[in-house]
């Protein structure tokens, strides 16, 4: 019997290397493992239309954790497992917050995203995820957001998650990248996502991998009977993990599955 037989991927830092694309020997592992019975889920910050161009690569039905655990899909299907959004009270407080405080800052309705200024950070994530976004001006209807991203210096992040979000309850926050904050509801991570997930599949957490780098993959990683570190992944990231292996350079992704899973 195979000890694991699931494993959970991050994909930027992860499963992407630097050029933002999937190494021809991580896709193959993947695919091989995919074969030999083992369920692949992605596991994402991103929406479904940012992450489509990385999942489409596989042509089997991949689950996919999105929005850092807000929302599950299925990648050949029109369905939607879950989906978790802030009220429209609280995602009108945190975008008048950000506002307040001279901050930038998106948010996703769906597969649609928002920001409250053109600026350096709004040109790097739409080159970051392909999609453009759109700018707003004046008043806007908040409802069903699914997550915000507060974009700012690491050390204002800090002070941002200590000083400001501290003080709301109903949300979970985590950083997703040096300069990116995510706000999501209460109850919302990656890891939650994955243990609704496994159960959904009839597995437990000790037959579950988990890959990532950042600190939203943290969740996963405790969750999982083995958390896996990248090489490449923050300090804070590889304290948590089981097993640290090599970079998103080196297909440390497929490192993970020829050593655990055959």
């Amino acid at each position: 019997m195979k000890k694991y037989k699931l494993i959970a991927i991050d994909i930027d830092g992860t499963l992407l290397n630097n050029d933002k694309k999937i190494l021809d020997e991580t896709k193959n592992d993947i695919i091989k493992s995919y074969k030999n019975g083992c369920h692949i889920v992605i596991a994402t910050g991103r929406s479904y239309v940012a992450a489509k161009q990385y999942f489409e690569q596989f042509t089997f039905n991949i689950p996919l954790i999105l929005f850092n655990g807000a929302s599950i899909k299925m990648s050949k299907e029109d369905r939607e497992i879950y989906n978790k959004t802030l009220s429209n009270e609280l995602a009108i407080k945190i975008y008048n917050l950000v506002n307040e405080n001279l901050g930038t800052c998106c948010f996703w309705i769906g597969d649609k995203v928002y920001f409250n200024k053109e600026n350096d950070y709004s040109f790097y994530y739409e080159k970051l995820t392909s999609i453009k976004p759109e700018i707003i001006y004046g008043d806007f209807n908040l409802e069903n957001v699914n997550k915000f991203i507060w974009f700012d210096k690491p050390n204002n992040l800090t002070k941002i998650q200590n000083d400001l979000l501290s003080q709301i309850a109903g949300i979970n926050y985590f950083k997703s990248q040096t300069e990116m904050l995510e706000i999501v509801p209460i109850g919302v991570s990656k890891g939650i996502a994955l243990e609704y997930l496994a159960n959904l599949l009839n597995i437990n957490n000790f037959e579950v991998i988990a890959i990532g780098d950042d600190e939203n993959d943290i969740s996963m990683i405790r969750y999982a009977g083995l958390g896996v570190a990248m090489e490449n992944a923050k300090d804070i990231v590889k304290k948590e993990a089981d097993y640290i292996t090599e970079s998103n350079e080196k297909n440390g992704v497929g490192k993970v599955i020829n050593k655990f899973i055959f």
